[in-house]
């Protein structure tokens, strides 16, 4: 679990802009089954990417957190965390 006094305020407000726009979004929830498979997904790829060195921020912790939160399915899910990946490049692009 990811704790709020980890992350900046600029990225709590982030995380709270994209459940703001998931939630004005016209989708069904993740049943409970299909909401421990996308949790399971997520913690195997979390774990994947720690063994070969590469590991996740508070932050990306913190919007997959929301994510399976929300019980996004895996196309919304998908535009969410592209929309969280451009905020955070365009973040890195200024001076």
């Amino acid at each position: 679990m990811v704790d709020a006094k980890d992350l900046e305020p600029k990225d709590m407000a982030l995380i709270e802009t994209i459940r703001g726009e998931i939630r004005a979004l016209d989708f069904a929830p993740l049943d409970d089954e299909a909401l421990a498979a996308s949790k399971a997904a997520t913690d195997d790829a979390v774990e994947d990417a720690a063994s070969e060195g590469v590991h996740t921020t508070p932050r990306l912790a913190a919007l997959h957190a929301m994510l399976i939160e929300e019980r996004v399915p895996e196309d919304v899910r998908t535009t969410a965390v592209q929309r969280f990946m451009e905020a955070v490049a365009a973040e890195a692009k200024q001076p």
